[in-house]
């Protein structure tokens, strides 16, 4: 159907102060990949989930 987008941010993006990117990925399981991977490495360095449930929505370009 279409590329996934996944955009990563870190810093203070209210006060202009963070900084933010775009990876782009062919297939849904590309970025739920690169998703894990980003995880394992946020909770190695001692970050804590807060949200676990992941929502998708059907689009209909129909």
């Amino acid at each position: 159907m279409g590329d996934w987008v996944l955009t990563e941010s870190w810093g203070n993006s209210v006060r202009d102060s963070g900084a933010f990117n775009h990876t782009v990925f062919h297939c849904y399981h590309e970025a739920r990949n690169r998703l894990r991977e980003i995880s394992k490495q946020q909770k190695s360095l001692g970050f804590k989930k807060t949200v676990s449930k992941e929502h998708q929505i059907e689009l209909d370009f129909g």
